[in-house]
């Protein structure tokens, strides 16, 4: 039978359903358990299905009655993925990962996580760990942030460490772990700064075949150092001779200004 309502619009409902059954999709490949069993299929099958839908739809006549056997269909997928992390999350090694975050016992976490999230191995070898410096500008005509505020950016990592990722990432974790997300090299892509982490007082786990590395926990602290690109590729830099250098030595004037001092990464 199907959950529509009288009125509804069938093809806007079916919309609203592939949308939910990919969110679902996307929550059980967080685990290794339902990655291909669960997730990959139901994804492709909602795919497939939205397809049937617009096929049906661009007919002279509407199909709506194949679209409701297609909306119960969906409603089923939805229901089955969210029943299936709803298992997963019920096992033991489930719940003695969530008995470690609760007592904030990140080295059993580290321990735990590799066999229940999709892809993360542990990372003993892990090199120096960065952390993006966000200096996109917000504002109508600010291109980057003020040197101040990016200093003040820095100053608030340094003083209270790195957050945990949130929402949850889409690999590595979810909403009942925390996770502080890290790459092993630095994307000057994304910006020309980044916090690094010589050395990780936390056990380092990593995404498989990917620079993300993974230290559990809520908040990550410790000495840091500054790593800035040594030369960027950005338009707004590149029409503007100079301008890199200066905002480079404008943060570095307001970070001594506030007394803190990030020795550059090697």
């Amino acid at each position: 039978m199907s959950g529509r309502l009288p009125g509804e619009d069938p093809f806007e409902t079916a919309a609203a359903l592939i949308r939910d059954v990919a969110a679902e999709a996307e929550r059980a490949r967080r685990y290794r358990t339902l990655a291909a069993q669960v997730a990959e299929p139901t994804f492709e099958r909602a795919l497939a299905i939205g397809t049937l839908i617009r096929q049906r739809f661009r007919q002279p006549v509407p199909e709506t009655g194949a679209v409701a056997t297609l909306i119960d269909e969906l409603q089923s997928l939805r229901r089955h993925c969210a029943a299936a992390v709803a298992e997963r999350q019920a096992d033991a090694d489930y719940r003695q990962l969530l008995d470690a975050v609760a007592v904030e016992a990140w080295l059993d976490v580290a321990r735990l996580a590799p066999p229940v999230f999709t892809g993360v191995e542990p990372y003993p070898d892990a090199p120096a760990l960065h952390w993006s410096v966000a200096i996109a500008g917000r504002r109508a005509g600010s291109h980057f942030v003020s040197p101040d505020e990016c200093a003040r950016r820095i100053a608030r990592v340094a003083a209270d460490g790195f957050p945990a990722e949130t929402p949850a990432p889409e690999l590595g974790a979810d909403e009942h772990v925390p996770v502080v997300l890290l790459s092993d090299e630095p994307d000057a892509t994304e910006s020309p700064l980044a916090l690094v982490l010589e050395r990780s007082p936390l056990p380092v786990c990593r995404i498989e075949g990917t620079t993300v590395a993974l230290v559990y926990g809520r908040r990550l602290r410790a000495d840091l150092h500054l790593w800035c690109a040594p030369e960027v590729s950005d338009e707004w830099w590149s029409v503007r001779p100079d301008a890199y250098r200066r905002y480079l030595a404008d943060v570095q004037a307001a970070l001594s200004g506030a007394g803190l001092s990030l020795p550059p990464a090697r």
